[in-house]
């Protein structure tokens, strides 16, 4: 991610706002003259992270603002669709940010994933179109929205920008509505199965097994690490190689979707359904 969007940026100070354990920093540690920063509700650094040369300094959120501090690159990263108040939040850290910095920010690209409409703590949501107007309206422009990088992830870059109208149409969007309509045709279609197992342990998982109207007969993972662990009290099984045909539900979308169908097909014996 950093290679591809940030090869010949010359960056001195990052802060990673909703930093959780630091995953993001870790690309930053070991270049030269680099100061890095974080902040979050509370400090769940890793240890090594935390005691590292090029770490300055953790902020709780509230003296972040306080702080007279500026940055060359702000990362939120899957952070922007938790915030209830997105627009007070990107105009304080617009603040933050030196003239020439850029903010990195990655989010879900719901038009692409309905599923991501039942992740009970993704409170806002963004198309090309609104994640423009966000930006405009705290002094900031798009530099760049990827959609392609990651599959059902937007990569943006903000920087600041005079106030203007939004470079990206309304219409051609698809609506929370539409995808609504998208992931309850999903959940009928679950449900006219008489016995369902079902591959992952994620929220997508979830929104199928709690709209599922019979007992979810099995959990599969092909995770290694997660055989045996519970999800919704029962154990985590790996997929195997089967006589016996076992209906399988994929929560998955579009592209993602088509990728593990097709693995899928070359190796197991179960009867898939999406």
């Amino acid at each position: 991610l950093f290679k591809k969007f940030f090869k010949k940026k010359k960056i001195n100070k990052i802060l990673d706002y909703g930093t959780s354990n630091g995953a993001m920093i870790q690309p930053f540690l070991n270049k030269k003259k680099i100061k890095i920063f974080a902040t979050d509700i509370k400090n769940n650094l890793n240890k090594k992270i935390f005691n590292h040369k090029n770490f300055i300094k953790f902020f709780s959120i509230d003296k972040l603002w306080k702080t007279n501090v500026k940055f060359d690159l702000i990362t939120m990263i899957h952070v922007l669709e938790h915030l209830e108040n997105p627009n007070d939040i990107l105009k304080r850290l617009s603040k933050k940010l030196e003239k020439t910095g850029i903010i990195l920010i990655q989010i879900p690209n719901y038009s692409y994933n309905p599923y991501d409409l039942s992740v009970y703590d993704h409170v806002t949501h963004f198309d090309k179109y609104t994640i423009s107007k966000l930006a405009n309206n705290n002094g900031l422009e798009v530099f760049l929205i990827n959609d392609n990088f990651l599959d059902g992830e937007y990569s943006i870059i903000l920087k600041h920008g005079k106030t203007r109208n939004s470079n990206f149409s309304k219409k051609n969007f698809s609506y929370p509505q539409s995808l609504i309509q998208k992931l309850e045709k999903i959940i009928l279609k679950s449900n006219k199965v008489p016995y369902l197992s079902i591959l992952g342990s994620s929220i997508s998982s979830l929104c199928i097994i709690h709209n599922y109207n019979k007992g979810i007969k099995k959990i599969y993972d092909e995770d290694i690490s997660k055989l045996g662990m519970k999800f919704e009290g029962k154990k985590i099984s790996l997929l195997e190689k089967k006589k016996k045909i076992e209906s399988l539900f994929l929560p998955f979308y579009n592209k993602k979707l088509k990728n593990i169908r097709k693995r899928l097909v070359k190796k197991y014996n179960y009867n898939l359904i999406w």
